[in-house]
């Protein structure tokens, strides 16, 4: 495969989990950054001033973590907000602190299971992305913007994926293309079709699929993007290119 030249900036690294029940069309594993679709760690359930004991509570058992460590991770994520390496609201600034993370609190689950991945926005669409989303007086910004604002280079040691067609919504939460009809719409109107890792190759189709989705192709108003989809090591192992 041709990997298209990155001159992308960094939107943010997730740890993900992936997910085996995929919808039609998709391929099994699924990865990726919605959070419709995929589990990403931490949670805003993690943080010390979000009162959800239920989910936390799920999490907790899930993570097979003692009260004690649950309560170690919530001032970690909040001592790395502070630090400006984590952001609202499941974003890391960098692939390190993401590791840390993994490395402290995610050993109960499957190491396969986890996927380190970065997604990232070249211009026009980083100014764009950065004059529709400019945070309201007095609210603070999601982890997206903050670390777009930085207009720093996505980080080199990753392996390419594809392209993937995202919508942010309030706060820094992406929906994907495949959260709704538009995966049969670009196959059947555009004629583009989807990679192994569920996402598109050429940026050329790319562009078209994301200039479709805020066209007429989606049900819902919203600004769409193709963001640039990296996997990176998760304990500082080379990944295969």
């Amino acid at each position: 495969m041709k990997i298209p030249a990155n001159n992308d900036f960094a939107g943010g690294y997730y740890l993900v989990q992936e997910h085996n029940i995929v919808p039609a069309g998709l391929a099994a594993p699924l990865v990726t950054v919605s959070s419709c679709h995929c589990q990403i760690y931490p949670g805003e359930w993690a943080l010390p001033w979000v009162n959800d004991t239920r989910k936390r509570a799920l999490e907790q058992a899930v993570l097979e973590l003692s009260e004690v460590d649950m309560h170690a991770m919530s001032q970690w994520v909040d001592h790395q907000m502070t630090m400006g390496e984590f952001w609202w609201p499941n974003v890391f600034a960098n692939t390190t602190t993401a590791r840390e993370f993994h490395h402290r609190y995610l050993g109960a689950l499957p190491r396969q299971s986890i996927h380190l991945i970065g997604s990232g926005l070249s211009e026009p669409y980083l100014t764009r992305y950065l004059s529709l989303n400019t945070p309201e007086e007095g609210l603070g910004e999601c982890g997206v913007y903050h670390n777009l604002l930085r207009r720093l280079p996505m980080q080199p040691d990753g392996r390419f994926l594809g392209f993937d067609i995202l919508r942010v919504e309030q706060w820094g939460i992406f929906e994907s293309f495949i959260c709704g009809k538009l995966l049969v719409k670009f196959r059947e109107l555009l004629g583009i079709t989807l990679n192994e890792s569920n996402l598109i190759t050429h940026w050329e189709d790319a562009v078209r699929a994301a200039a479709y989705a805020e066209g007429d192709g989606y049900d819902e108003p919203g600004f769409w993007f193709p963001w640039r989809v990296m996997e990176y090591p998760l304990i500082g192992e080379a990944i295969q290119v």
